[in-house]
């Protein structure tokens, strides 16, 4: 085992070499351009509406009217441009690594299991010790307190909600968007029949007068 994890350790290391290098070229367009122009950049990505003359103000600090007239000519530079895609396309896979990694982390707690975190033995319920938890097992438990009884401390071990992670993930894949456009489907169906039995109930009570 240790063998396979020391002729590992090169490649990781290579592949890592390679990936760094290549975000590094993707960014080549960004870096050729000066402080101030990344620091516009950086300020129109920041902002949701991405207004230029805004950015070109906070960037170079000026004022309005002299950021309007060279912002829109900034912005019609190629190299600039190119640096902004090139800004947004890492800017954009950073954030789809954070969302990566926060679900796996709600996942992480949706199937986490009690028996690793405690021992129940013949009526005796043991708390592991942290070094003894299975690895990611520490990151299920919110809370640990100690609270003393005429028979001994007690250890309280809260862990985080299983079903609040299971309805984040469901949320997340749309899963309860189904289940609740079918009921509201299904009552607006048992309305629609209600309204058309009373409807023909009334027509019967006028062609029997």
């Amino acid at each position: 085992m240790e063998q396979a994890q020391e002729n590992s350790a090169p490649r990781q290391a290579l592949l890592t070499g390679l990936f760094a290098s290549e975000n590094e070229k993707a960014l080549e367009p960004y870096f050729q351009c000066n402080i101030e122009q990344r620091k516009f950049i950086d300020h129109l990505l920041a902002d949701p509406k991405m207004v230029a003359y805004k950015a070109y103000m906070r960037a170079y600090g000026v004022n309005a009217g002299t950021a309007r007239r060279n912002a829109s000519r900034l912005l019609t530079n190629a190299d600039i441009q190119a640096a902004i895609q090139a800004r947004a396309d890492q800017l954009a896979e950073q954030a789809e690594i954070k969302i990566e990694a926060l679900l796996l982390e709600l996942a992480n707690i949706a199937h986490s299991d009690i028996a690793d975190i405690v021992d129940l033995k013949d009526g005796t319920l043991t708390v592991y010790n942290l070094d003894e938890l299975p690895p990611g097992a520490s990151r299920l438990i919110s809370e640990i307190s100690r609270e003393p009884s005429k028979f001994g401390d007690k250890i309280k071990v809260k862990l985080y909600s299983k079903e609040k992670a299971l309805e984040m993930l469901g949320r997340y894949k749309g899963m309860f968007k189904d289940v609740q456009e079918v009921r509201q489907n299904t009552l607006e169906d048992a309305l629609n029949r209600i309204a058309e039995k009373r409807k023909a109930r009334a027509d019967g009570d006028d062609s029997s007068n």
